[in-house]
């Protein structure tokens, strides 16, 4: 049987024990995305290096592995304020905490404790993946005139690998705004124009090994995190805003997208209270000087390096 790439669906869902499958369903967990990919990960092929009269080698013995699965996900609302969006149970899983305001946000936040987990299904044109107990990271790309993305890599276990028929997926009707006509904010006020924003969580994920385990691994945790980003403003003097005189003195400065999106239930905000310039080089976009600003976000108060709303 040929399989199709594009006839893929995949689930998601918050567990409630670690390694426990969730049963994601397609009508309440289906993930829109793109890019899907998976792959053995810590993969542990025990060599047997027997001294012998030939020196042909011995078959190696499969040890244990965990799985990564990468995709991209729109990022875009649930159609109703206060409602968790498609994504929730994959940011939950990335280290985020969420604060749900009734029929008006949710914002997500960096959590060092109490961290969820979730278990993906893949449906892949005839079979089916089962992965749980999944931890991950994720990166967020905006650029302008084109839909704001989530790069999400996610650990777990396999489970089992089967053959099933095909889901049809049932997603979140709203159409992801574009990045356009967004205030967006460094500092007090000042409007740098812009053409990419990246923000990468930074998560380390670990992958304890377990003699008790069938694949030979414990439960993924998330040991760290990093939170870093780029922007690639044009180049202004130096009385509008000292780039350079931030960067080398290490500035502090509040990063505010500015809500995007135009109808409530399908907007979405970045906000980063405290980021600095690690690193400034000068760029060219359309014969325009700009510059290529690497910046560290960092803690005000204990978990906030950043918070993503949506509203």
């Amino acid at each position: 049987m040929t399989k199709l790439v594009h006839r893929s669906v995949v689930l998601a869902k918050t567990e409630t024990t670690y390694n426990t499958d969730a049963t994601p369903t397609a009508a309440a967990n289906s993930i829109l995305c793109e890019k899907l990919s998976y792959k053995p990960t810590g993969l542990k092929m025990a060599k047997r290096s027997a001294i012998k009269a030939t020196l042909g080698t011995l078959q190696q013995i499969n040890a244990g592995y965990l799985i990564d699965v990468s995709m991209d996900v729109e990022i875009k609302g649930s159609g109703t304020a206060g409602t968790a969006p498609e994504l929730d149970a994959l940011l939950l899983a990335c280290g985020m905490a969420s604060t749900i305001s009734a029929s008006t946000s949710v914002t997500y936040a960096p959590a060092s404790s109490s961290q969820k987990s979730a278990t993906i299904y893949i449906y892949e044109d005839g079979s089916l993946y089962k992965i749980t107990g999944c931890r991950g990271t994720y990166k967020l790309t905006a650029k302008v005139g084109e839909v704001p993305m989530i790069s999400f890599t996610m650990t777990g276990h396999l489970g089992s690998v089967t053959d099933a028929s095909l889901v049809t997926g049932t997603y979140v009707s709203t159409v992801p705004p574009a990045l356009v006509n967004v205030p967006m904010t460094i500092g007090s006020s000042y409007n740098p124009i812009i053409e990419t924003l990246e923000l990468d969580i930074g998560n380390k994920v670990e992958m304890p090994p377990d003699i008790q385990a069938a694949d030979a691994y414990g439960e993924v945790i998330i040991g760290d995190r990093d939170v870093k980003g780029k922007i690639d403003p044009e180049a202004t003097l130096v009385s509008t805003n000292d780039y350079w005189g931030q960067f080398k003195s290490g500035t502090t400065l509040a990063l505010d997208t500015g809500v995007v999106g135009a109808t409530a239930g399908n907007q979405w905000e970045l906000k980063a209270p405290k980021i600095y310039y690690e690193n400034l080089g000068a760029g060219n976009r359309n014969s325009i000087l700009t510059y290529s600003a690497d910046f560290a976000a960092t803690e005000t108060n204990g978990d906030d390096e950043f918070s993503l709303i949506f509203t």
